[in-house]
């Protein structure tokens, strides 16, 4: 099994004035996120991946808006035959979020859970491995948009590109004897004393 965590703390924009139907989407503080990802191998060429995130509002702006914190989660199955350079995808994505508050007062138009279902795959196009260039690209459909109010809600999303690992270090390990310089193999030495 395979575990990963991240953080990040954005620094402030200071951005205060994007609006949509007369409300400020923008906060103008620090947001900071927090993700949690696990990949466990289940049969060969299968693997189960799981993930968490959420976005934390630390507190209003100075115009009195405060975003919604927000939580997303993940699961999904992976198809990576060995010795091939593509791999298949399938996920059920949930995202939630409550509604913002201005000057203390909850917006009434914000906030909402949608459940979304995602297909998609990716190609090795040069290189090998974890290093390799990749194109990617997958289809996402909702299932359940459940808004709060009057919303804009999307039908299909298709999103595609390329990934590309930076290996810093080497995970090839050679045996000791290789690093030392010595390329004899030691016996065990009998004593004469002994019969």
């Amino acid at each position: 099994m395979q575990l990963a965590l991240g953080a990040t703390i954005p620094i402030s924009s200071g951005l205060r004035n994007v609006e949509n139907n007369n409300r400020n989407l923008t906060s103008g503080t620090v947001d900071p996120s927090f993700r949690f990802l696990a990949v466990m191998n289940m049969f060969p060429n299968w693997s189960l991946v799981g993930s968490f995130f959420t976005r934390q509002i630390v507190a209003a702006n100075s115009d009195g808006f405060r975003a919604a914190d927000a939580y997303r989660y993940q699961v999904g199955v992976t198809f990576a035959p060995v010795g091939r350079s593509f791999d298949l995808n399938a996920q059920l994505r949930y995202f939630t979020r409550g509604r913002d508050i201005v000057n203390g007062v909850p917006f009434a138009k914000s906030g909402g859970d949608w459940t979304y279902v995602a297909f998609g795959g990716s190609k090795a196009l040069f290189g090998e491995g974890e290093t390799a260039i990749r194109f990617w690209g997958e289809l996402e459909a909702p299932i359940v948009q459940n808004v709060n109010g009057t919303q804009l809600t999307g039908e299909w999303t298709i999103r595609a590109g390329f990934n590309f690992n930076l290996a810093l270090f080497s995970h090839d390990k050679k045996p000791d004897h290789i690093h030392k310089g010595k390329g004899k193999t030691l016996l065990p030495i009998k004593n004469p004393s002994k019969k």
